[in-house]
């Protein structure tokens, strides 16, 4: 008896270790078996072709066709559903068309994009797939779309006769320059910035490759000289840099972004670039797996007028007559003095009120020559800080930048300890130093997915990011707790409605519940992304310490970073080591 137990588990074995290796080979047809526990000899095996099914409420969709009338465009929703009685995994494709017709699926409208790795359904399950079809030709078309199947776990044969479906990119709106800012981009052979080919794509800039826009201002008697692309732009002729932060909407997944798993390693923000005129209104969270609930942040509104985007500082505001971090602590209180260019010291010991009089006036002095009418110049909002935070985490800024692994996603510190802006300290956690590792040394930093010296410790891993926005100088932002005046402040009676666009008003003291007492700030770089890279987040606002400031400064190591805020010993008063960034808008 024990032989033939032993030849009947044999048999077992076998057939086991056959209809295995049918699971392997197969792509379209599978088998299954099942075995009954208390029967092992009994052994059931099934087998079938996996299929898919699309449909569409569209009732011209017929057979996965669909004809299209010359110079129409058409948008359907296809929906891809698994009838197979069990999990499996899916393509979608369209069949070759016509030169002049295009097939794009639109991300913004529903499910995940479809890839040419396939995407898996659970069993009675669907996607529904929202796709446009432009026919620019003089004939009308027919479209066939088409959907492989296979195993959840196996690769799938894209056929050679398709075309997978593409997520639609949605371009950033372009950078408005009005009369005084020149566009520019850097020379690597001279390094030097130029004037930008504005009329050449990606030239300029190219947000899908970490490339901002930059443009700097110089002095009205200079601005004619640099009309034509390709002339160098010598930084003794600029006086302020800026950056261009496109408007967009947001959404996150989790409590630590998309495939983040802690505080320590938060993962990425979904951004999709938006028109002036939209307004997204969502939750700003995922929905199940997928990004849904998008949100504009309100740094995108100035005054009831909504905007394109801001120009945001390369730099921190530097004070052009300091030759020392002593001497800087005690500028003249003159908008003619804000220089926002590299190797500056920034200007620190300046009030939370002096800063915004200042940061306001730039905009009319002669020294810049931008006018009122066209330029709005003001001090950066903690709402403004924050876009700049989420859009650095998404894959247009330096999460995203590929050159950067694991912990070095975070914008390296700039651990200068005489503040001087544009430094880097090759690190997120670089230890206080003399030494000044500036923003275009672009070398390798020594170790692996460390990136470039002196880019990573912009907002982008690139030289055409922000600076400054870990370490450095702590920065006073425009956020104060319920239009409490604070000690030292420097405000005017009646200050609260004549800066009310120009400052964010938090009713609540903590964090979690500063809007309105009670709820999130979406887009602000508050709770959504409280503790991210364990950067220190300190909200304790109180009538004696209404003024936030962010970064931390130089010697902040693991607490400094572009999500780190505080309002502990923030009365709005000249401290050493606190500075200001400016933005700018266009009218």
């Amino acid at each position: 008896m024990k032989i033939l137990k032993k030849e009947i588990e044999k048999s077992y074995l076998l057939i086991v270790g056959i209809i295995s290796i049918l699971l392997l080979v197969g792509y379209y047809s599978y088998a299954l078996f099942t075995v009954r526990s208390e029967e092992k000899k009994a052994i059931s095996i099934v087998t079938g072709s996996l299929k898919s099914t699309l449909t569409s409420t569209d009732a011209s969709f017929k057979s996965n066709q669909i004809t299209v009338e010359s110079k129409v465009t058409k948008t359907l929703d296809i929906t891809l559903e698994n009838q197979n009685g069990r999990d499996a995994k899916f393509n979608f494709y369209y069949e070759p068309v016509p030169e002049g017709v295009t097939v794009e699926y639109l991300s913004d409208t529903k499910d995940i994009p479809p890839t040419d790795a396939g995407v898996v359904i659970a069993n009675k399950e669907s996607k529904t797939y929202s796709v446009e079809i432009k026919n620019t030709t003089g004939d009308s078309v027919t479209v066939t779309f088409g959907s492989d199947a296979g195993l959840f776990d196996k690769n799938l044969s894209f056929p050679s006769k398709g075309h997978v479906l593409e997520e639609k990119i949605v371009e950033p709106n372009p950078p408005e320059l009005g009369d005084r800012l020149i566009p520019v981009v850097y020379n690597v052979d001279t390094t030097n910035w130029e004037v930008a080919d504005t009329e050449t794509e990606k030239v300029w800039y190219d947000y899908e490759h970490q490339k901002w826009a930059n443009a700097v201002v110089v002095t009205p008697d200079k601005y004619g000289t640099y009309k034509n692309a390709g002339t160098t732009v010598p930084m003794t002729d600029i006086l302020q840099m800026y950056v261009w932060i496109p408007r967009y909407s947001y959404t996150i997944q989790g409590n630590y972004g998309k495939n983040g798993t802690n505080a320590d390693n938060p993962g990425e923000i979904d951004i999709q670039f938006v028109s002036k005129d939209t307004k997204d209104s969502g939750t700003a969270k995922y929905s199940d797996e997928k990004p849904s609930g998008w949100y504009t942040p309100d740094a995108f509104v100035l005054g009831g007028q909504n905007l394109a985007g801001i120009w945001v500082g390369k730099f921190e505001s530097g004070c052009k007559d300091a030759t020392s971090k002593t001497s800087a602590q005690k500028c003249t209180l003159a908008a003619e003095q804000v220089v926002i260019r590299p190797n500056e010291y920034s200007w620190r010991s300046i009030a939370v009120g002096d800063i915004l009089k200042i940061s306001l006036e730039i905009a009319g002095d002669a020294t810049f020559g931008m006018s009122k009418e066209i330029y709005d110049s003001h001090a950066m909002k903690n709402s403004e800080w924050g876009v700049v935070a989420y859009l650095t985490q998404s894959k247009y800024g330096k999460y995203g930048n590929s050159a950067y692994e694991g912990a070095n996603k975070e914008v390296y510190i700039n651990n200068n300890n005489s503040y001087k802006t544009g430094c880097s300290g090759e690190s997120p956690v670089a230890a206080n130093s003399s030494k000044c590792t500036e923003y275009n040394d672009l070398s390798s930093a020594s170790g692996e997915g460390m990136g470039q010296k002196g880019p990573g410790a912009s907002t982008t891993g690139t030289i055409y990011g922000v600076y400054d926005m870990s370490g450095g100088a702590q920065e006073y932002v425009m956020g104060n707790y319920n239009k409490e005046v604070g000690n030292g402040s420097n405000f005017k009676t009646g200050w609260e409605t004549q800066y009310e666009n120009y400052i964010d008003f938090y009713p609540g003291k903590t964090a979690a519940k500063a809007c309105d007492g009670f709820a999130v700030c979406k887009g602000h770089a508050l709770s959504e992304t409280e503790g991210w890279y364990s950067d220190t987040h300190t909200m304790s606002f109180s009538m004696s310490t209404p003024y936030m400031y962010r970064g931390s400064y130089y010697g902040g190591t693991t607490e400094a970073g572009i999500f780190n805020f505080d309002t502990t010993a923030s009365g709005g008063a000249a401290l050493s080591g606190n500075s200001f960034r400016m933005v700018l808008t266009l009218k």
